[in-house]
C-alpha cells in the first residue's frame, strides 16, 4: 500500500469516528500551532532563526 493510500485508508470514519470534512478542518486547525511547534524547537536547537540567502522567500 502506498502513503496515499494508507493516508486515504486511515482517515476513513470508520478508524476515525469522524466524517472526513471534519478531520481536514481538525488537522488545518492543530496544523499551524503543530509547526509553530517544530519551528521554535529547531530555533532553540540552532539558537538562531533560519538563516536565508538575500530576496528569499
Amino acid at each position: 500500500m502506498t502513503s496515499r493510500g494508507a493516508r486515504t485508508a486511515l482517515s476513513h470514519r470508520i478508524y476515525t469516528g469522524i466524517p472526513r470534512r471534519r478531520l481536514g478542518k481538525l488537522i488545518a486547525e492543530l496544523a499551524e500551532p503543530w509547526v509553530a511547534g517544530q519551528e521554535s524547537q529547531l530555533r532553540e536547537r540552532r539558537g538562531h532563526d533560519r538563516l536565508r540567502a538575500a530576496g528569499a522567500g
